[in-house]
């Protein structure tokens, strides 16, 4: 039985998931803030690694 690949986003993809920029999405990455996985020397999320992110925001937004 096979062994189910999760969807692995870009910045780019995972930035427009998480409506933010992209360029906030790789401070937040240079500085380990939110999780990530490195494939080789490429970048990538998984579907859980932002769900993790999505849940670390304030509920309500910023104020």
């Amino acid at each position: 039985m096979a062994i189910p690949i999760p969807k692995l986003y870009t910045y780019r993809e995972a930035a427009q998931r998480l409506t933010i920029s992209e360029s906030y999405l790789r401070q937040k990455v240079m500085r380990r803030e939110i999780p990530f996985q490195k494939i080789g020397r490429s970048v990538r999320f998984t579907e859980d690694d932002l769900q993790s992110v999505i849940r670390s925001f304030p509920a309500g937004g910023a104020k």
